[in-house]
This record gives structure tokens, C-alpha cells and sequence, in this order.
């Protein structure tokens, strides 16, 4: 809607200084919210100039975009982030005078975020927005961040958390479906009124992203309310393994998914992607049985292991956990 406007340039504006003379560069295309509210709407609305690359974005020409333009603020995915890592782009000088990294679109992993400050001295900002609200309405700042956090909520939006049965949570550390009210906030689907129905509460959106906050206001990824699994009677975030899985040497990419056996049990298959293509898929996942074993509760850890090439994502980043539960079957 028109009044979308309103809080376009909000957060660049105030949370990372945004103004006339910048550069914002976002790897995504315009035609995902993430790119279009940030960049087109927001960085215009506060004089930027704006960073535009034809081409589909992958390490080497994000990398050559950012070394030939030298952008103040790099909006990206972790997927991007990690491969810019693995293929050693980040360590480039032209990293290095970026002001901010944002980060959207998926969570992003503790591990990756120390280990793109420490190759490029610059933090990455985590935050949360949808396609339904434009923008983000909760976000790391440059004055407050923590690696593991999508942020705070920012001053402009509302954030609650429902449990199973509908009730709001207002105890610290409890998990809960996240519902989001905003002035951004979407009309509705094209000519889906029972979609739209369904997600909303009057003038409140339900994300279906599970979400804990803590007692200082710090608000924390739990994984979707689709993707979480049930493993002897307790639940399970993928998130928390694909993490552990990714700090081991050697992996360059993880993701985990429950399937359902013929006793009507769930397991858990866990999908490695090898940082290079001649390691050993025997010896990688005895390491990752290991390495997890050591990390992680025994109901936490994957029994099946799983080598493959290539994770499957969406566009924008996204894992597409049904394709690979597809595979497991």
C-alpha cells in the first residue's frame, strides 16, 4: 500500500546512518521485498544511490560489484555470505571499507558471523522481515548486536508470541509462533481471502517463524513451525544442528530434516555438502558423527548422514527442506 512509504527508509535511516552520498549495494534482485523495500524504497527515500547488477548474483560477481563500486552498505542472504568465505572473497581489501553488513531471508549462524568479522572487521546485522511487511521489524543496529540474535524489535513495530492453545507468552526463553502488527503490514493475498484469513488477527500477522526472546529483549530464531521435528518426545530446531555441523573443517554447507519411518517414528537426516569435492564421504561423516556426538544431545544427533553436492535453495536462499525429504524417503 501507498502508506508502505512511511517507514521505508526508518531503519537506514536511523540504525545505520544511511543519508545522501551512500551506496547501498543488495545482492537479491528487486523483485524479492527484501531487495525492493531496502534498496529501491528505503536508500532512495534517504538520497542513497543505488548499487544495480544485471546478472545473477554469485561470490565472484557480488565480489566484483563490490571491489569496482566500493558500496557503504551490502545487504545479503548467509548463504552469500558463507560462499563469499569459502571462496576467499571476503578477505579483500574492498570488504574491509563496507561500513554495514545486513543480513535476511534465513538465519544466520553464530559461527558465520565471527567468522565474517574476523575476516573482514565488519559485524553482520541480522534481521527479520517477510514479503507480508515490506520491511524488517526486527534488527540488529550498529550500535547493538549480538551474533546469535535477529535483534530487538524495532520502535516502529509490534512482536508477540502465542503458544500452542493461542495464548501470549510473556515469560523469557519460551518458545512461541511470532505474530508481527506494523503500519507496512500487507492488505492481503490476490484473491486468496481464506489464505489471508487465515494468518491474520485483526490487524496482526502471524509469521509461523518460532521465536524466543530473552529477558534483556533480544529476540532469537527458532526455526519454522513446519520445520521443527519431534525426536523421542522432544523438539528439535534444525538450526541448532545445520550450526554445530557447520563449525566442523571441511563443510561447506548442512541441512537436517525428520522424515517419518514405516513405525510411524521420526528421524532425522542430516545433509552435508563437502567444502571440497574430493573429500572422502565416508571419513567426512564419520567426523561429523563424531564431532556432533561431542557437541550435542545424543537426541539431537542425526543417524543418517547424508553427502551431497548441493543443498537445495530457493532464490533467495532459502533451504527447501521438502526436496530433501524427498531424498531421505
Amino acid at each position: 500500500l501507498h502508506r508502505d512509504a512511511g517507514v521505508a527508509d526508518l531503519h537506514l535511516r536511523h540504525n545505520l546512518g544511511v543519508g545522501a552520498g551512500d551506496r547501498i549495494f543488495v545482492t537479491s534482485k528487486l523483485f524479492f521485498a527484501y531487495a525492493v523495500a531496502h534498496s529501491l524504497f528505503g536508500g532512495l527515500k534517504c538520497g542513497a544511490s543505488l548499487v544495480l547488477h544485471p546478472g545473477w548474483p554469485d561470490a565472484q560477481s557480488v565480489a566484483e560489484v563490490i571491489e569496482r563500486t566500493r558500496p557503504d552498505l551490502v545487504f545479503s542472504v548467509p548463504t552469500l555470505y558463507r560462499k563469499l568465505l569459502l571462496d576467499g572473497f571476503a578477505a579483500a581489501e574492498a570488504f574491509r571499507s563496507v561500513r554495514h553488513y545486513v543480513s535476511a531471508g534465513e538465519s544466520l549462524p553464530g559461527q558465520l558471523f565471527r567468522r565474517w568479522r574476523e575476516a573482514t572487521g565488519v559485524p553482520i546485522l541480522q534481521g527479520i522481515g517477510t514479503t507480508e511487511t515490506t520491511f524488517l521489524f526486527i534488527a540488529n543496529t550498529a550500535e547493538a548486536h549480538r551474533a546469535d540474535s535477529c535483534g530487538r524489535v524495532l520502535p516502529w513495530a509490534e512482536a508477540r508470541l502465542t503458544d500452542e492453545h493461542g495464548g501470549h507468552i510473556t515469560r523469557p526463553d519460551t518458545p512461541g509462533v511470532l505474530w508481527v502488527r506494523m503500519d507496512s503490514l500487507f492488505e492481503g493475498y490476490w484473491n486468496q481471502p481464506d489464505k489471508t484469513g487465515d494468518v491474520m488477527d485483526g490487524s496482526w500477522y502471524r509469521t509461523d517463524d518460532v521465536f524466543t526472546f530473552d529477558a534483556e529483549g533480544w529476540w532469537y530464531y527458532r526455526g519454522r513451525n513446519d520445520d521443527m521435528i519431534k525426536v523421542s518426545g522432544q523438539w528439535v530446531n534444525p538450526a541448532d544442528i545445520e550450526e554445530a555441523v557447520l563449525s566442523v573443517p571441511g563443510i561447506a554447507d548442512a541441512a537436517v530434516v525428520g522424515v517419518s519411518g514405516g513405525d510411524g517414528l521420526v528421524r532425522m537426516t542430516l545433509f552435508a555438502v563437502p567444502g571440497s569435492p574430493t573429500a572422502g564421504t565416508a571419513a567426512l561423516a564419520d567426523l561429523l558423527r563424531d564431532t556432533l556426538g561431542g557437541k550435542l544431545p545424543r537426541y539431537k544427533c542425526p543417524r543418517d548422514i547424508r553427502v551431497i553436492d548441493e543443498i537445495p535453495r530457493t532464490a533467495s536462499g532459502k533451504i527447501q527442506r521438502f526436496k530433501l525429504r524427498q531424498l531421505a524417503e
